[in-house]
């Protein structure tokens, strides 16, 4: 409890950070699922572990767009590939320079 208290504290104490802070959490947050999702489907693990259930349907919203665009090549899903890039390329948008004075 103690922890957040403190991330919250240090946010607000950054200029600027009250509009950024919510867009670059979302950010990193669906950054890091389909990160670990990805990594999960190259072992075999997704659809077997609740780990990988879960962060399926947390991805869904963000990867469905990417799969009905780009086909399977060769049982290569690469819609967290251009998901990943559509995500930093919005990281790079929000001004995340005041997280850094």
């Amino acid at each position: 409890p103690h922890r957040a208290l403190l991330n919250v504290t240090i946010l607000r104490k950054v200029p600027g950070t009250t509009g950024v802070a919510i867009p670059a959490l979302v950010v990193g947050t669906y950054t890091l699922t389909i990160l670990l999702e990805a990594l999960l489907s190259w072992t075999g693990q997704a659809g077997q572990n609740p780990v990988g259930r879960a962060l399926a349907q947390v991805d869904a919203p963000i990867l469905k767009p990417f799969r009905r665009l780009i086909p399977h090549l060769g049982g290569f899903d690469l819609a967290p590939l251009f998901a990943l890039i559509a995500l930093q390329v919005v990281a790079i948008l929000i001004p995340l320079d005041a997280w850094f004075r």
